[in-house]
């Protein structure tokens, strides 16, 4: 913002210099009585007042950009802090209860089982079995989950979003090719599921 002041002062300066100017002019050419000297006086008058007017209304126009870009900085981060401090933030223990079995993938030329098959809750991976303690904020859950068949000749990744219920303090995950979100989360409920890029480093 300060730099954006002084910015703007660089470019009136030649303005204001041409007005200083022609004011010393005006004054030197008003103190002789010579009537071609007054006629000159008089359009330099008029010169320095035009002159005057454009510097008044662009320092004006500066001065009011300078604080209303201000204004709105502060207001921006007032609201970002307001949103911080809104968010609801707490802990919840999910629990990995997928089997082997429900990853088994059945199709008509056999069943497959993924080589690789990878599940974090907000980041964090999360193994078959275990047991973590997450953070959510708005009661809000990120499930993801990368899978390979075949040594990874088949992959895929998806990104389930869930709402968790209110009060809901304890979390359990399973697990299901043909359903509809194909994660599975009880005391909450699925929003939204996009396909992500699959991570393969998780082949390396």
């Amino acid at each position: 913002m300060v730099t954006n002041l002084v910015s703007f002062l660089g470019h009136i300066s030649l303005p204001v210099y041409f007005l200083v100017m022609l004011t010393i002019l005006a004054i030197f050419i008003c103190i002789h009585r010579n009537k071609t000297l007054q006629k000159i006086c008089t359009l330099s008058t008029i010169i320095t007042l035009v002159m005057a007017g454009i510097v008044i209304t662009l320092l004006g126009k500066g001065i009011y950009q300078f604080f209303n870009n201000n204004q709105i900085t502060v207001t921006k981060d007032i609201m970002h802090q307001e949103s911080s401090v809104l968010a609801e933030k707490k802990n919840v223990t999910i629990q990995n209860l997928i089997e082997q079995d429900m990853l088994k993938y059945k199709h008509w030329t056999g069943t497959y089982e993924p080589t690789t098959f990878v599940l974090s809750i907000n980041d964090k991976e999360i193994t078959s079995g275990s047991k973590e303690m997450v953070t959510i904020v708005d009661n809000i859950l990120s499930v993801r989950f990368d899978y390979a068949f075949l040594n990874g000749k088949r992959n895929g990744a998806k990104i389930i979003s869930f709402e968790v219920e209110e009060n809901v303090k304890d979390l359990n995950i399973t697990f299901n090719w043909k359903g509809k979100w194909q994660v599975l989360i009880d005391n909450a409920i699925p929003i939204e599921k996009n396909k992500v890029k699959f991570n393969k480093a998780l082949l390396e």
